[in-house]
């Protein structure tokens, strides 16, 4: 295989691994919201006596429900097991994840900005490649 055979598969497969590097961290991003809004909805629950809610049913149908006072909130903690907690420990467990989401969200962007970095330079050495495998004009 040429070198500029191997820069060009290499480019591609940078530029993949960039892709779902992106995909990640809009997925990570999105759960860091779910998890503020939580936080958000678990603390005004906390905070109320009896609070009126609407449940998703699907399909854009919709349930009005009245919520006694929140005294424990199930927590999907991972692996399918939910665990009852206080509605402090839930927004403690959150806060928790959310900090984690973030952490991982800075590791994946700076992962991904060194992907195009190395990219960029494979592209660069492709083009000084490709110029001087073209032929001089006849003058």
């Amino acid at each position: 295989m040429s070198e500029i055979e191997q820069l060009y598969a290499e480019t591609q497969m940078m530029e993949e691994m960039a892709v779902r590097l992106n995909g990640d961290m809009r997925r990570a991003a999105a759960a860091v919201e779910e998890a503020a809004a939580a936080v958000s909805a678990i603390k005004s629950l906390r905070d109320g006596q009896e609070s009126e809610v609407l449940l998703q049913l699907g399909m854009g149908a919709m349930l009005r429900a009245r919520l006694p006072s929140v005294e424990s909130i199930p927590v999907d903690v991972g692996a399918g097991v939910v665990i009852e907690k206080s509605p402090d420990a839930a927004i403690n467990y959150l806060e928790i994840r959310i900090k984690e989401l973030k952490v991982s969200l800075e590791e994946m962007a700076a992962r991904r900005d060194q992907v195009v970095g190395n990219m960029e330079q494979k592209r660069r050495r492709l083009e000084e490649l490709a110029r001087s495998a073209q032929p001089a004009p006849n003058t």
